[in-house]
């Protein structure tokens, strides 16, 4: 009996670390500016407190199944808010956007784990009330009717502040300008199925960077640029664990240009001209209307005062160094090339649509074996990761050939 108090225990320690954790990543990163920004996260705290009490009042049952099947809830609903839990951090984590509401999908997951664990307390809650002499019937609907309760109200409390705090914002003035996009916050977003474009013109950063699983960095890469129609210009750097270095491209209409410090800048062929190396690569290669049919809607978000639908779609490795070429950097070889690559690597790609229907943010993360190439450390798993934001995209530059 004192073996199982302590595993039941130690299993409600877990739930309500768990929930912490989640509520902690809301307190930190929850910010969209309406006025009770505070309160939505002070409601994510009430999870944990539920989740407490079985801290304090174990769910114990007597006989082998009914033990057992207690203990499966607590770890279901541990098995069903670990995968919340890290999209909740991705999300706020990334930067430079704030969750207004949640998806549906995202919103249940969440309930889901909620009623599990609110089910996990109000049993044994149920046990304190009733003593553990009490029919096992009566403890089971007891504790079911608080589990019910403490969902209903946890969830009213935390939807209900969300969405008041929706509601503040939408009826705030809107800002003069956003380099993100439409700051209406009456415009809806489009699906993430829907038509999808790149804005005329676009100033884009990214940054890249990877690890080994042992803990081993990989390098990282920055770039700046700025693209006009199918005209483009970036500065990339660059230190990996292969080389280090700065590069150069300039494309104009159907001619392009390479600077390396080794090499000055170098004429690139026709043949190896590529249709875009910035946002539009992003669209070109992952994001067509076939790839994006069955995209996952993470929610509408708020990204720089801007309105912008997150979405989410499964990736493979050579479709992610299309579409961030500068992840090629890490293998040795130029972004210009297309020779495919890391063919067993998987990951996924999110994106951000704006109010414009355009791609404002994009961001990718691919994991595969060392054996795949040459990587630094022993680790058995090496992770990518870049970054790429489109902004100022109603702007107009003129790209320049380099100088001679």
């Amino acid at each position: 009996m004192r073996v199982r108090l302590f595993e039941l225990r130690l299993l409600a320690i877990t739930l309500v670390t768990l929930w912490v954790v989640a509520g902690l990543a809301i307190l930190t990163g929850y910010r969209p500016g309406g006025p009770v920004d505070l309160i939505v996260a002070a409601a994510a705290f009430l999870p944990p407190a539920a989740a407490a009490l079985a801290v304090i009042w174990p769910p114990l049952a007597r006989g082998d199944r009914a033990a057992a099947a207690v203990g499966w809830l607590g770890i279901a609903s541990a098995v069903l808010l670990l995968p919340s839990i890290g999209s909740i951090v991705r999300n706020l984590a990334a930067g430079g956007r704030q969750t207004i509401l949640p998806s549906a999908e995202v919103a249940y997951a969440l309930m889901l784990a909620l009623a599990a664990t609110c089910l996990f307390s109000g049993l044994g809650v149920a046990r304190a009330v009733l003593g553990q002499t009490a029919l096992r019937w009566r403890r089971l609907v007891l504790g079911t009717l608080i589990a019910v309760t403490a969902t209903s109200l946890t969830a009213a409390a935390f939807g209900g502040a969300a969405l008041a705090n929706e509601l503040a914002l939408r009826d705030a003035p809107p800002p003069q300008a956003s380099r993100w996009g439409p700051t209406d916050l009456t415009l809806e977003p489009r699906d993430c199925d829907g038509p999808l474009r790149a804005g005329r013109g676009a100033r884009v950063d990214l940054d890249a960077s990877g690890r080994v699983d042992d803990g081993t960095a990989v390098g990282t890469v920055t770039l700046e640029g700025v693209r006009s129609g199918t005209d483009e210009r970036w500065t990339a750097s660059r230190a990996t664990h292969r080389d280090a270095g700065q590069t150069q491209y300039v494309r104009v209409g159907e001619r392009g240009w390479l600077y390396e410090v080794e090499h000055g800048w170098r004429s690139i062929p026709e043949s190896r001209q590529l249709p875009g190396t910035l946002d539009t690569a992003v669209i070109n290669a992952a994001l067509s209307e076939a790839d994006r049919a069955a995209a996952e809607d993470v929610g509408v978000e708020l990204v720089g005062d801007a309105r912008a639908r997150h979405c989410r779609r499964a990736i493979d490795g050579p479709t992610a160094l299309a579409a961030f070429p500068a992840l090629r950097w890490f293998l040795s070889q130029n972004p210009l090339d297309t020779e495919p690559a890391l063919r067993v690597w998987r990951g996924s790609l999110d994106w951000w649509v704006f109010a414009d229907g355009e791609l404002g943010m994009a961001a990718v993360e691919i994991s595969g074996p060392t054996f795949s190439g040459e990587w630094p450390g022993r680790g058995l798993q090496v992770t990518l990761q870049a970054q790429l934001t489109a902004l100022d995209r109603s702007s107009e530059t003129v790209i320049e050939p380099p100088p001679r």
